[in-house]
């Protein structure tokens, strides 16, 4: 068997035994953009151990079925079906561990832009990132993934269709009117524009929807569901949902970006956040930049963890409360407030006074 262009292979790791993979080299209207596709592959994986190469490029890699851990020195992501996973260039070594057969989907992107397109679809900058797929993004991957064989078994020296994969998998993580196939028709595109218009602020239900579409309301969901690829008020949450990390990566507190996207209850937001299947940024591995403001980290409160979050290598002053010097990682005391306690979670140190603790 050839080399993989995802795997390597040695005593303990084996190469998948069916997958198709294949790299591209862009044309120049491609090289000239700063963005685009350099390999891609799938992959169907059966019960073991796997070890994925080093790339110089970015490697965006989903679970399109099963589920799979993706671990290297210094955290683990779990994905099942549905969710992606996003490598910085240049990552420590990691390894994939497969409990029972899986498929994967997986593309590398180059480029100057690389970094700055990927960051945009939710990836940060120096570590591992996991979050949910869209299943038009999932659709576009496989396209792209037979494109590139394709595109090579022809030596078509043409990168137009890939370019124009790729980035409709930007514009449809952010919410752009992009289908499962093509572009979307004018009545689901109508729905999905109302729902843009305030930058998700506005909650419309079901019966909403259907009237701006004016179908009616189960014509509406089935013919949704087969232009988009779920249900419409799914669509909705998970649209919100990625607008809050980009305001949350921006500085604001979890408050204020539930508020931004129509969410007043912090405690239902911080919840629904979590469960949308996202690790980012209210589990921010260990070592992760802090975007936001000395005055917004104040504010981080998690009122379903009842504490104040940071990243857990923030160091804390234990009888001060603690504000936080974007990208430097440390905490000042700004005045004496009584004992502060640290409990450790998955990727995330909490704050608490230590009365609500009973200590």
């Amino acid at each position: 068997m050839s080399e993989s262009l995802l795997f390597l292979s040695n005593g303990d790791h084996p190469v998948p035994a069916v997958l198709v993979e294949s790299a591209h080299t862009p044309d120049s209207l491609a090289s000239a953009s700063g963005i685009y596709i350099t390999a891609s592959g799938s992959a169907m994986l059966q019960a073991d151990s796997y070890l994925l190469r080093s790339f110089d490029q970015w490697l965006w890699l989903a679970a399109e079925s099963g589920s799979l851990t993706m671990r290297d020195d210094t955290m683990e992501l779990n994905l099942r079906a549905g969710d992606c996973c996003m490598i910085p260039p240049n990552h420590l070594p990691v390894t994939m561990v497969v409990p029972q057969e899986a498929r994967i989907l997986w593309i590398s992107v180059g480029g100057t832009l690389s970094g700055s397109f990927l960051q945009r679809m939710g990836a940060l900058p120096h570590h591992m990132m996991k979050q949910g797929a869209l299943p038009s993004q999932i659709n576009l991957a496989s396209h792209i993934v037979q494109a590139t064989v394709r595109i090579a078994a022809s030596q078509d020296a043409s990168s137009a269709q890939l370019q124009q994969l790729l980035w409709a998998m930007l514009a449809s993580h952010s919410g752009q009117p992009v289908a499962m196939d093509a572009v979307l028709s004018h009545e689901i595109a109508k729905v999905v524009d109302a729902m843009r218009k305030n930058q998700y602020k506005d909650s419309f239900s079901l019966a909403e929807m259907a009237a701006l579409s004016r179908m009616p309301v189960e014509t509406f969901r089935k013919r949704f569901v087969s232009e988009v690829g779920m249900p419409p008020q799914s669509y909705q949450l998970y649209c919100k949902m990625e607008r809050a990390k980009i305001l949350l990566k921006d500085g604001y507190s979890v408050r204020q970006a539930g508020v931004e996207v129509g969410m007043n209850d912090p405690y239902h937001f911080s919840k629904t956040f979590k469960n949308i299947g996202t690790n980012y940024p209210m589990s921010m591995p260990a070592g992760a930049p802090y975007y936001g403001t000395a005055e917004s980290a104040e504010e981080k409160w998690d009122a379903s963890l009842d504490g104040y979050v940071a990243p857990v290598d923030w160091e804390v002053f234990s009888d001060f409360p603690w504000q936080g010097y974007p990208g430097q990682g440390i905490c000042t005391p700004t005045g004496p407030v009584g004992p502060i306690v640290r409990r450790q979670v998955i990727g995330m140190a909490v704050y608490r006074p230590a009365a609500q603790l009973g200590e």
